[in-house]
């Protein structure tokens, strides 16, 4: 659109300046008869040429550096976009299933950090908590002896850097090996079919899809 703009611009303007020059000749000299002489068609071209080709001139120079400009600003934002995209960040949930030991972590795997923005909950009713500590309180207390360890989002953020992780959740016990297992287990029947989505953007401040992912643990090795 812009370069159509531009072209009806200069083609307008060059025909002004065309016609200016002709009115201008026949106003002055519209008065005499067509010449033969040779040498009054030369003074009529330079006279053409005297008034055209600095205006014309002044044009192209208005249009080359127009052109330079804008080839600079587009190779710009092409280098830029070529950074941001160097930087982009991948979230990625990983499940850690072991007899005593219950893990659900976020990894990135992108090249540049991840900015976690909101971490939602929803559980297998539709109920939404903004971190495990909500979802989890009324079975840690009727389980004092496990230590549950919960992500929390502050100052409205949390960055993860390149190929780094974070624990949303880690769930422990290092008592009793069979006991453990019945726990852990009340555990993996409590989280399977809740659901985690992570709201994150990039260091530009780009939001990037949404990560949904259903926790699932079964698909890890049964205990």
């Amino acid at each position: 659109m812009k370069n159509k703009v531009l072209l009806s611009i200069l083609w307008t303007s060059s025909a002004i300046i065309l016609l200016l020059t002709v009115l201008s000749y026949i106003i002055m000299f519209g008065e005499n008869d067509i010449s033969d002489d040779p040498e009054r068609w030369g003074q009529f071209g330079d006279y053409f040429g005297g008034l055209l080709n600095p205006l014309i001139s002044f044009l192209n120079l208005i249009v080359l550096t127009y052109l330079s400009l804008r080839l600079v600003k587009e190779d710009d934002q092409r280098s830029q976009w070529t950074l941001m995209e160097l930087a982009r960040p991948y979230a990625q949930i990983s499940f850690n299933k072991q007899f005593n030991l219950l893990e659900i972590n976020i990894e990135n795997l992108g090249l540049g950090p991840l900015i976690i923005k909101n971490i939602i909950i929803i559980d297998v009713n539709g109920r939404t908590f903004k971190n495990f500590h909500q979802l989890l309180t009324p079975l840690k207390t009727e389980h004092d002896d496990f230590i549950i360890d919960v992500f929390r989002i502050s100052n409205n953020h949390c960055a993860v850097g390149k190929e780094n992780n974070i624990p949303l959740l880690k769930i422990s016990n290092n008592k009793n090996e069979i006991q453990t297992k019945g726990l852990i287990s009340e555990m993996v029947e409590k989280l399977n079919g809740h659901t985690i989505k992570i709201e994150y953007y990039d260091m530009y401040k780009r939001p990037m899809e949404p990560l949904v992912e259903n926790i699932d643990f079964l698909s890890t090795f049964d205990i």
